[in-house]
């Protein structure tokens, strides 16, 4: 019969303990079997530590769901709570956590669908922020002027509105999915760190000055279905010396690039 190993994080202890039920021929006490244990454990489920309730001031909608309209905390890291006082958060408001110099990381949970505009519009030392899966708006000046390193769009959202990640000297990644059809005017304006950027299929319109200032932007992906490029240049201020936009061949994006004296790269 094996007995239990004693070790500090009661978790791993459970963890170890399912593995070797769940294991035969039952295997020795080793440090293998530690490793396994440590393993079983990454996998677990564990509770949220969200945020206190109190930290936030709401506005009641009267439908049984709240919206969040500031934060009165002190945490780096905010797991901002699924509902408040019984109410489902549905929003985060106007300029919420705006100007606040302490938040690194937040964590914006499912019920979530709107952020509104400025929510996190100048807060220099916020670089993560995992986005409600179930988001569909991602309002204006959302996040400019932020720390962000990287961002992922969920699936939900049609349109970054204007200015959504202006600003962000560290923002080196962004993903994007299908579902995205407008990218709106200066969205990506004077984002110095990007390099990089992939356009998803089914987008169909590229703002506006949507790159302006990018000045590191090498390559810009652009797939066939954009067919507007909005009433300004694009890439005002950026290296064009150094910049590729690829496209199918005979597309827009190729029209617009040799429109603008940018360099065309077809791809298949």
């Amino acid at each position: 019969m094996l007995t239990k190993m004693e070790i500090n994080e009661n978790d791993v202890t459970l963890a170890f303990q399912a593995h070797c039920i769940q294991t035969t021929p039952y295997i020795t006490e080793n440090e293998t079997q530690l490793g396994a244990a440590i393993a079983a454990y990454k996998q677990l489920d564990r509770a949220v530590d969200y945020e206190p309730e109190e930290n936030f001031n709401t506005y009641d909608n009267e439908d049984g769901t709240v919206n969040i309209y500031s934060y009165n905390g002190s945490n780096s890291v905010v797991n901002i709570p699924p509902t408040i006082d019984g109410m489902t958060v549905v929003k985060i408001g106007n300029n919420a956590f705006r100007e606040n110099e302490t938040i690194t990381k937040v964590t914006i949970p499912s019920t979530v669908t709107e952020v509104e505009v400025g929510a996190f519009n100048k807060t220099p030392n916020l670089t993560q922020v995992k986005i409600s899966k179930n988001l569909t708006n991602l309002c204006g000046q959302a996040f400019a002027e932020s720390g962000l390193t990287e961002i992922t769009i969920p699936a939900g959202v049609q349109t970054l509105t204007d200015s959504c990640f202006a600003y962000n000297p560290n923002l080196v990644t962004v993903n994007m999915t299908e579902g995205l059809e407008e990218i709106g005017n200066n969205v990506f304006a004077n984002c110095t760190s990007l390099k990089t950027m992939f356009l998803p299929e089914g987008l169909t319109k590229l703002g506006g000055a949507a790159f302006n200032g990018c000045t590191s932007l090498e390559s810009v992906t652009i797939p066939e279905s954009v067919t507007d490029f909005g009433e300004s240049f694009n890439f005002e201020g950026c290296n064009l010396t150094k910049l590729t936009i690829r496209g199918v061949a005979g597309s827009p994006a190729q029209t617009y690039a040799e429109n603008n004296g940018i360099k065309f790269e077809a791809i298949s």
